[in-house]
């Protein structure tokens, strides 16, 4: 071998060396990377101010049955995974029923509704995440309202109205759309007590007494939380 191909052979070597080196070197300087940490979900709380309505229906004793709606405003506070609240809400009512009555040898048809009621509750449940379940109860007050008309030995048309207050009962469960917005699922039994009223329209004056009024109301509705 010529000593010419001996030293192109040696080039070629020290040219791989050299860049091999600096390619090393290259790989020290160059600073590490590192990925961003993943980014996650802050966990939801259901502490805080909320603002919703609600639809519903509902049936009590005498045949009063209908359609109801209404709103509802409270506050939730969480601690672990138990719940505290407040709400109270006030509801338009649709609940109507007509009957007839005859007794001393008059009739009295009348319609009977309730026209609004309104509850105010404390909340007590169990979160498991975005799920909320929960008990409630407090203090319930609405109207009775009566439209009638007597005939026989008792006659002449009669109207009162009666507005009570009583007490609630009942369960739910919701569940949070996103940080915000939430559904819910509700069951609530309402009390409120009966009236006398003398109707002094009617030929000769009669008083007449209503029972307690026992209602079973099953709702949905939605909720906005104010974060």
């Amino acid at each position: 071998m010529g000593m010419t191909a001996v030293w192109k052979i040696g080039a070629a070597a020290s040219a791989l060396l050299l860049v091999a080196g600096l390619g090393a070197h290259a790989a020290d300087l160059a600073p590490a990377y590192k990925a961003p940490p993943a980014a996650t979900a802050a966990p939801f709380s259901w502490t805080g101010f909320y603002l919703g309505g609600n639809a519903g229906y509902g049936g009590a004793n005498g045949g009063l049955r209908g359609v109801l709606g209404g709103g509802q405003l409270g506050y939730n506070w969480q601690t672990g995974n138990f719940v505290l609240g407040v709400e109270t809400d006030f509801q338009a009512s649709g609940q109507r029923a007509s009957n007839s009555v005859t007794t001393l040898g008059a009739t009295f048809a009348e319609t009977d509704k309730v026209t609004w009621f309104g509850t105010t509750r404390a909340r007590a449940g169990f979160a498991q995440g975005p799920w909320l379940f929960y008990g409630t109860g407090g203090i319930a007050y609405g109207q009775v309202k009566i439209d009638g008309t007597a005939t026989g030995t008792v006659v002449g048309p009669y109207s009162a109205s009666g507005t009570k207050t009583g007490w609630t009962v009942g369960a739910g469960i919701e569940n949070a759309i996103d940080q915000n917005w939430s559904w819910k699922l509700e069951y609530l039994y309402v009390s409120v007590p009966g009236f006398t009223n003398t109707y002094t329209t009617l030929t000769p004056n009669v008083a007449i007494s209503y029972g307690a009024v026992h209602d079973n109301i099953v709702r949905v509705g939605f909720n906005y939380r104010f974060r």
